[in-house]
């Protein structure tokens, strides 16, 4: 990051879900820098800061890119529609069930599996306040 001038991102920690992403997002823009993106670990957390950041008068898609995780049907739903990652929970599932027969036929994983998420970009994060 330092080659590009760029500083080590600001981690903000919740307990919560849209009153939570709502305090994050206001201590990450009361800070000396306020950022420039926010990524959050779930779709209640940006839905919360994206609130927030109306209220404060900032444009998210514009001033602000905002993701979320988990790509819940809200996401679609909120203006502009919100950039989030989403988790192929039918897969994980499939391959869980597939790791529980082997294991009780006396097989066991030999490594880890890595499920590809699927990232679904929207007006949150691209330029484009909507």
């Amino acid at each position: 990051m330092e080659a590009w001038g760029l500083q080590p991102p600001t981690v903000v920690r919740t307990t919560g879900g849209y009153d939570s992403g709502r305090a994050a997002l206001a201590e990450l823009v009361d800070a000396a820098t306020p950022p420039t993106a926010v990524v959050t670990v779930h779709d209640g957390l940006a839905i919360g800061a994206q609130a927030e950041a109306s209220r404060r008068g900032i444009r998210i898609g514009a001033d602000m890119a905002l993701t979320g995780f988990d790509d819940i049907p809200t996401c679609v739903l909120v203006d502009p529609a919100l950039t989030s990652v989403r988790q192929p929970f039918d897969v994980v599932g499939e391959i869980l069930s597939e790791l529980v027969v082997a294991a009780l036929a006396g097989d066991a994983p030999g490594e880890g599996i890595l499920v590809e998420p699927e990232l679904n970009v929207r007006a949150s994060s691209t330029g484009d306040p909507g």
